[in-house]
């Protein structure tokens, strides 16, 4: 184990540093005081009321009491509305809360340990596949500043502004600007609670697949199936992955004239588990969810009339072109593993599994992921590990294009800030606790 620790010991290091900065924007985005105002930023200022609002239903509040008899949870901010959205994230820190925790202090030490536990996997999971350190640092380095071509606008803009204003992976706007692609710290790691726990799930899972034995098929069986409380994508996402390599495997087996019923029955170990445990979730938690709109046909996701080419090049960068090349060119024996992802990624081109499209990027998250452990290995076998010192001239240019937007972004969200809860906020909330039932019901505003 010692010899371990110390073969990995820059790696960790890495990842050590890369955990620090999501501290410090944990810290920045989860209720800093200043003069008796209680700050957060970006997509966290608009999340985090509702993340706080589950959190204190369960240690103080109308979901306080209840259990799997006493029917579903009702939802804290909607009355009379039974609650259909996947909460462990946010019942494991209300049970930190019950116990005498700051809410504050819960949510940063939940939020930034998972996210470290994310940065490992992600890191072993490229180790594991292509046996370098250096490709497992690289992987996690293009995942966290992940981005397109948005930086291109950035010139522009600060040479007319001097400020540091825009999302540059994530601009929403027109014709070229139209990127709705975003780096995942600000728009995923932070905000979106679920997926703070469901993606570092996914990713283990996700490295059993790649495993394939009948122990590591049994222990992602049975950590899909342990998704739909945590977030019901990463279920879908598993699943997924799941037939794709399932049938990757059995074309090849029959390709080999090897194909047996003891193949297809493989697979069980993987999808009994998952189904066994997943089918009580979905009954209990939501029978009775509103259906509509959750499964539509929308072709290339957030394209506008610029065209899906354009749209995936400007919102993808060199990643998009890279991340094929890097396919193309990997091992015969790892292709599969990753074409699994491409359809992946063509699904989410197609289909809809929510009423807001842009949330399918909670699949695509995992299509970046191996993308950059693919490119990853591509980048440093083909432009660096060669002595040609042309090519290693361009290693460094390729990683700068890949990672400019993702690093003006997260840039931005360390600088953001604005207040989310003042002195009379905070004061008519001490009342509320202080002198109604945990139950009680109040008319309120859209703000």
């Amino acid at each position: 184990m010692r010899d371990e620790i110390r073969k990995h010991s820059i790696p960790l290091i890495v990842i050590a540093v890369l955990g620090l900065f999501l501290l410090f924007l944990f810290h920045t985005h989860t209720l800093p005081e200043k003069d008796g105002n209680l700050y957060s930023a970006g997509s966290t200022w608009g999340d985090l009321p509702f993340h706080l609002s589950l959190i204190h239903s369960f240690a103080d509040g109308s979901n306080s009491q209840f259990g799997i008899g006493r029917g579903g949870l009702v939802h804290p901010q909607l009355a009379g509305v039974k609650l259909f959205y996947p909460f462990l994230i946010d019942f494991y820190t209300a049970a930190w809360v019950a116990a005498g925790v700051p809410d504050r202090m819960a949510i940063i030490t939940i939020g930034t340990g998972l996210c470290v536990v994310l940065f490992v996997l992600i890191y072993f999971l490229a180790f594991r596949i292509f046996q370098s350190r250096a490709i497992g640092i690289l992987s996690l380095i293009l995942f966290l500043f992940s981005g397109g071509f948005g930086f291109v606008f950035f010139f522009q803009d600060f040479l007319g502004s001097h400020q540091l204003t825009v999302d540059y992976a994530h601009i929403m706007g027109t014709g070229l600007r139209n990127i709705y692609w975003s780096n995942f710290v600000p728009d995923m790691l932070l905000p979106q609670r679920a997926s703070q726990l469901a993606i570092p799930v996914v990713v283990l899972a996700i490295s059993l697949l790649w495993i394939r034995s009948r122990a590591s098929l049994v222990m992602a069986g049975c950590l899909a199936g342990l998704l739909p409380l945590v977030q019901g994508h990463g279920f879908l996402v598993l699943i997924f992955l799941g037939s794709i390599l399932c049938g990757f495997h059995l074309l090849s087996e029959r390709r080999n004239g090897k194909l047996k019923l003891k193949s297809i029955a493989a697979w069980g170990w993987f999808f009994l588990p998952a189904c066994i445990l997943a089918l009580p979730q979905f009954l209990w938690t939501f029978t009775g969810a509103p259906v509509h709109g959750f499964l539509k046909l929308i072709p290339f996701w957030m394209v506008g009339p610029e065209g899906a080419i354009v749209f995936w090049l400007m919102n993808l960068g060199l990643f998009l072109p890279i991340y094929i090349l890097a396919t193309r060119e990997t091992e015969s024996g790892k292709r599969p593993f990753f074409l699994a992802f491409w359809i992946l990624f063509l699904i989410g081109n197609v289909w809809v599994f929510q009423p807001w499209a842009y949330d399918n990027i909670k699949l695509f998250v995992y299509w970046h992921i191996t993308g950059a452990i693919a490119i990853s290995g591509f980048l440093w076998k083909k432009f660096w590990r060669p002595a040609d010192i042309r090519l290693r001239m361009i290693f460094p240019v390729l990683c700068f294009v890949l990672t400019f937007s993702g690093i003006l972004s997260l840039t931005r969200e360390a600088i953001s800030g604005s207040s989310l809860f003042d002195l009379e906020d905070r004061a008519l909330a001490t009342w509320v606790k202080e002198t109604t039932s945990p139950s009680g019901i109040f008319l309120s505003g859209d703000y």
